[in-house]
């Protein structure tokens, strides 16, 4: 392992995940003022995840043929000027419009991020380090939306829009300067042939499910949970920006169980992970004060962690094989698939039957997906991925 090219790509990834975090309790709140409906909520949230799935088949795989770092830097820039934009929006159109840009710059991003990282990864430390990046992911994330809940109370949306490009204009510079490529394994890896092998690989159909579900109800959360914490409980953004910024020395915990699924069972660690997500989404609609609320959304939090390391881990081991950015790829895929669908549909039934209803379906849809993650999962070790015959 690389510490140093480790360090500036897990510095960077820092910098602009934090700057992504400063908007996520504002942009539900922000379409609010501007008159959203809960149909039109979901898709605000939901249109730079339809955008990036779009995208994702083919990014990674041509970051596999044509180098890692350029997409990085592409990606950063159009993010950039994207959230300059987010600080003069006026309707409800051209907020869809920039997170759909977001999406396209998202999806030149991260997985291309991940998918450096596992150029440098040793055999045998794939949920480690992929644990540390996770983290550290998460961390960013998880840690803007206190600043960006903290910073719209004393200045307003648009000084956290501006703050979060300049953010992304610095991780820029950093990658242009100091990421020097890497040598990536060029596996000239297909869009035809990665989705061959998700469909000839029970192992990995079950991990790609198992990654909907949980997308669905991390969607879900991040569409709901501002609006319902500043209507039913009457939070202001900078309490709801703590609340959603507690996974993020939760996150840290990645490290830990990370490490847990390389030498562990890496199915049963999924499974509790997945159904510890589930609980606590249920729970959040029966909160009424913001430290239960803090509590639930902690434990939602809790199984993100237990699940994603081992998650990334078996998709790494098959990157080896087919290609790094079209594994990592997939794996963003099928989250951003759940991310998509899930505020859009549970949109639909929150107008129906009141918001906690979403919030209860998700969680449903999670349990049908990991049944099914089980049901291809039986007989499998919980520890290498098993290439189908």
């Amino acid at each position: 392992m690389n510490r140093f090219e480790f360090a500036i790509l897990a510095a960077t990834m820092f910098i602009s995940m934090l700057g992504f975090g400063f908007i996520v309790p504002l942009l539900p709140i922000y379409a609010d003022t501007l008159g959203a409906n809960s149909v039109q909520l979901g898709l605000i949230v939901a249109s730079s995840s339809f955008s990036n799935l779009l995208c994702l088949p083919f990014m990674g795989p041509l970051s596999d043929r044509f180098g890692r770092k350029i997409f990085l830097l592409v990606g950063l820039l159009i993010l950039g000027c994207a959230f300059l934009g987010l600080a003069w929006v006026k309707d409800i159109e051209h907020l869809i419009l920039l997170r759909c840009i977001q999406g396209i710059a998202m999806s030149m991003h991260l997985p291309v991020a991940q998918a450096y990282l596992g150029d440098l990864t040793p055999v045998g430390e794939e949920g480690r380090w992929m644990g540390y990046l996770n983290a550290i992911l998460f961390g960013g994330v998880g840690a803007g939306p206190f600043f960006g809940g903290m910073m719209n109370d004393l200045f307003g949306f648009e000084s956290v829009f501006l703050i979060s490009a300049l953010l992304l204009f610095l991780s820029f510079l950093l990658t242009l300067f100091f990421l020097k490529g890497g040598k990536q394994r060029q596996q000239r890896a297909r869009r035809s042939v990665s989705l061959g092998l998700l469909w000839s690989n029970k192992t990995l159909r079950a991990v790609v499910i198992l990654q909907m579900g949980s997308g669905m109800m991390t969607g879900v959360s991040m569409a709901f949970l501002p609006v319902l914490a500043t209507v039913k409980l009457g939070l202001s953004t900078t309490l709801v920006g703590l609340i959603l910024a507690s996974r993020t020395p939760i996150s840290m915990l990645q490290t830990v169980s990370g490490r847990f699924a390389d030498t562990h069972n890496r199915k049963i660690q999924m499974t509790a992970g997945s159904l510890t997500s589930a609980i606590a989404l249920v729970l959040i609609t029966f909160c009424g004060s913001f430290w239960t609320l803090l509590a639930s959304f902690s434990l939602l939090a809790l199984g993100t962690v237990m699940l994603q390391p081992a998650s990334s881990a078996y998709m790494l081991e098959e990157g080896r094989r087919s290609g790094m950015g079209a594994m990592m790829s997939m794996l963003l895929m099928s989250m951003q698939l759940g991310a998509s669908l899930g505020p859009v549909a549970m949109g639909r039934v929150a107008d129906a039957f009141g918001q906690p209803a979403a919030f209860h379906g998700a969680a449903a849809i999670n349990g049908v997906a990991l049944l099914a993650f089980l049901w291809m999962m039986r007989g499998n070790s919980g520890r290498k991925v098993q290439q189908a015959k």
